[in-house]
Order: structure tokens, then C-alpha cells, then sequence
């Protein structure tokens, strides 16, 4: 439980819905650009399995699978395994989950 004492200083910042929606958007926008960079940096394999992908873009598997069968992400189904084409991935992520 936190509790504060009577000598503890505590200030409160309040942000109006416009400075919270910028502040969102910085985010999001400087998520994507580092997505794309590390992406960029292990274009040595075509392929990705689903670990893989998930841990590069810091996801569950079961939000990957929904983004996959609600048609968002490409699957290609190799050998009984289901890999994504890195390029696929890439171009999910540049152009905002568009189908």
C-alpha cells in the first residue's frame, strides 16, 4: 500500500486530451522507427518463426495469430511451420496495420 507522509512532496500533472494524443503519436512514431531499424539489422534471414517475431516486435503469439487470421500479417505455411516474411512484416509495421 502506498501511502505518503505529510513531509513527502508530491506534484500532479495534468495534460489536456490534445497533449496526451501528441504524446501518444511521438511514441508510436518513434516505436515504428526503432521496429524498422532492428528489423533492417537482421535481414539475414527471409524468414521469421513465430517466437522470433513476437520477440521482435514485443508481442504475445496469441496477438500475432489474431493479427494473422484477421489478415493484417501474411503466414506462410513451410515444412508444417508457419513463418512470416520479414519484408511482410516490415511493410505491416510502415504502413500501419492496413489491409
Amino acid at each position: 500500500m502506498n501511502e505518503f507522509s505529510a513531509n513527502q512532496n508530491v506534484s500532479v500533472v495534468l495534460y489536456t486530451t490534445q497533449q496526451i494524443q501528441e504524446l501518444i503519436r511521438i511514441t508510436v512514431e518513434q516505436t515504428t522507427t526503432k521496429l524498422l531499424a532492428e528489423l533492417d539489422q537482421s535481414n539475414q534471414a527471409t524468414y521469421l518463426s513465430v517466437k522470433a517475431v513476437c520477440k521482435k516486435l514485443d508481442i504475445n503469439p496469441s496477438t500475432l495469430y489474431r493479427w494473422t487470421k484477421e489478415g493484417y500479417v501474411p503466414v506462410h505455411k513451410i515444412g508444417g511451420r508457419r513463418l512470416y516474411q520479414l519484408d511482410e512484416i516490415k511493410s505491416v509495421i510502415e504502413n500501419g496495420f492496413n489491409c
